[in-house]
């Protein structure tokens, strides 16, 4: 499971994955400290929780970068190589 962004997982402690091979609908994994949540790529819930404030930074983060993830999304979807975002 790579961590697409480095810089949440190092400023935050943030993950934030995207799986090789992974099912519809398109998602990101986020875990921070004991919560975990799967958001959809425009930043909505699809399953599980995070506190609000690292929804908040997670939820900027997504925004900020949503054509990159879309485009790291279809290339893991077909399991070929993804870089990280930052």
């Amino acid at each position: 499971m790579p961590i697409i962004s480095k810089k949440l997982y190092s400023r935050f402690n943030i993950k934030v994955e995207l799986r090789y091979n992974e099912h519809n609908p398109p998602h990101l994994h986020i875990t921070y400290k004991n919560q975990r949540c799967m958001l959809d790529l425009d930043g909505r819930y699809i399953r599980g929780n995070i506190d609000r404030d690292t929804y908040k930074i997670v939820y900027s983060w997504i925004q900020l970068h949503n054509e990159e993830i879309k485009s790291m999304w279809m290339l893991a979807y077909r399991n070929l190589p993804i870089g990280n975002i930052d």
